[in-house]
């Protein structure tokens, strides 16, 4: 019966939170990011992963006019609304994808400051081998914002072999 009390003990823990020590991600705060808007097919500018900083409303217009006629949109929050003091915005592409079926989206977890560093995770997301998808070019693309920080640099992570980077200038 002495199984039971730790049984207890064990599920009281994960209901209430808490994580064991040695399980959590290296001490590093996490903090809150929002897809403003995504598409599968931006303009096609770059061949390769882009990442770019958007610093104010009239970069932002320009960003949300590359995503007119999203075939799946998924706005969270009206671009306009954004304050620029309280959220840094970010402009995501995936590059050229040789058929439908690609699209990106946050991965969990989504955002992580760590010292004078921010990491944002995403998530390339493939067509099954076997799916029947449009024979056309792509590009995938997403709107992000995230909290701003004392942290200097972005790093996104999940477009492919390589990180992207992209440094922020507070106003």
């Amino acid at each position: 019966m002495t199984d039971k009390p730790l049984s207890l003990i064990l599920a009281v823990l994960l209901l209430t939170g808490c994580a064991l020590p040695g399980s959590n991600h290296a001490g590093t705060p996490s903090a809150t990011a929002e897809v403003i808007d995504s598409t599968i097919q931006c303009s096609a500018d770059n061949q390769q992963p882009t990442v770019q900083y958007i610093s104010n409303r009239q970069q932002l217009k320009q960003m949300v006019k590359r995503l007119q006629g999203s075939v799946f949109p998924a706005p969270v929050v009206h671009p306009l609304e954004i304050d620029f003091s309280r959220w840094n915005v970010l402009y995501i592409s995936s590059g050229q994808k040789p058929t439908a079926g690609y699209f990106l989206e946050l991965a969990e977890p989504a955002f992580v400051i760590q010292q004078d560093k921010a990491r944002l995770n995403v998530i390339l997301n493939r067509p099954p081998p076997d799916a029947m998808v449009a024979a056309v070019i792509t590009h995938p693309c997403i709107l992000v914002k995230v909290p701003a920080g004392s942290y200097s640099t972005i790093e996104v992570h999940g477009l492919g072999t390589e990180q992207r980077s992209v440094g922020i200038h507070t106003p």
